[in-house]
């Protein structure tokens, strides 16, 4: 299965889906980036990092050193060709981090976690990794309560998660974050015009499109310990 994962995001770097993917969850993820204060002294980490835009993101906004890590070997070769020297990017699944334990400060992920076989074992990896004080954030499009998401379903080649709002706080709870928050954040790029709209298997209307802006993304946002959200 894993495999068929990292096959599928091959084929999306090569296409060049690297870069409108990244272009598409940038207003959202800064959005959800704008809650945090990044410091010199901190690292950070990106599961499912595509392309390598979010950690980079991180380090302009003053995050010490970064590293992305994703299944697809493509989208990894094109991170490390435009990484900066205090960013490194790495091929492994998001519940096997070659990450130490307790030295991770942020811990970002877009748009990834409805695609890992056990999103629970992820998380608890991924509360591994982080400090006691430390933080993580999600972002998801594909949820219970953004339908018109659920057509991508069929679209995907590959299998994917379709979890509520309510079982996201739960697996967040159960691998032992706190402070966990949950909202739906929408998405500040224009809207396309109609005449500009393409109907596809993503998108059979575009009435649809707009029900999907109109919802929004779901952000959650965590502690690894006890310490309130920075």
């Amino acid at each position: 299965m894993l495999k068929e994962i990292a096959d599928e995001f091959d084929l999306w770097a090569e296409q060049g889906r690297a870069e409108s993917m990244a272009r598409g969850h940038q207003s959202v993820t800064f959005q959800l980036l704008d809650r945090f204060q990044f410091q010199a002294d901190q690292m950070v980490a990106d599961v499912g990092c595509g392309n390598g835009w979010a950690v980079e993101e991180m380090l302009r906004r003053g995050a010490g050193s970064g590293i992305g890590v994703d299944l697809s070997p493509a989208m990894i070769e094109i991170a490390n060709n435009a990484a900066s020297s205090n960013a490194q990017y790495i091929v492994t699944d998001g519940k096997t981090l070659p990450i130490l334990t307790a030295s991770i400060d942020f811990l970002l992920s877009v748009e990834s976690l409805y695609y890992h076989p056990d999103p629970l074992a992820s998380l608890k990896e991924w509360k591994r990794v982080l400090k006691a004080d430390g933080q993580v954030a999600i972002m998801v499009d594909l949820y219970t309560e953004n339908v018109a998401t659920h057509a991508w379903i069929d679209a995907l080649s590959i299998p994917v998660h379709l979890l509520s709002i309510a079982d996201y706080i739960s697996l967040f709870e159960q691998a032992g974050f706190t402070n966990v928050s949950a909202d739906q954040v929408q998405n500040k790029h224009p809207l396309k015009a109609r005449s500009d709209f393409q109907v596809s298997p993503y998108w059979p209307s575009y009435e649809m499109y707009l029900s999907y802006r109109e919802t929004g993304s779901l952000v959650l946002c965590a502690s690894a310990g006890t310490s309130s959200i920075r």
